[in-house]
């Protein structure tokens, strides 16, 4: 839970680089591509942004991750040797929630 009382729900792949695919060729079908990011809109929704790109992601390129990132003004990690961020731990994610977080609860 957020100190505003806001819950957080945090996505990430942990399926094989097949599922990601799929579903990334599903998004690209479904539109999810196809119109322009409403950047004011999505930093109005959301009380902060924390984002995670790798230079070596085969699905995501990394000039598109900066480009979110920028546009977002999220709080951005970039790191050189994760891919897709498909393993089983992830440190670092807690580590940047952390100063969000409501632990007097």
């Amino acid at each position: 839970m957020l100190a505003s009382g806001r819950v957080v729900r945090v996505t990430h792949s942990l399926d094989s680089a097949q599922l990601a695919h799929t579903l990334t060729q599903r998004c690209i079908h479904a539109g999810y591509y196809s119109r322009p990011w409403e950047w004011e809109r999505i930093r109005a929704n959301v009380s902060f942004v924390v984002q995670f790109g790798s230079d070596d992601d085969p699905f995501i390129p990394i000039a598109e991750m900066r480009e979110v990132a920028q546009q977002l003004q999220s709080t951005y990690h970039e790191f050189t040797d994760r891919g897709h961020f498909q393993r089983s731990k992830f440190p670092e994610l807690l580590e940047a929630l952390r100063p969000h977080l409501n632990t007097s609860k």
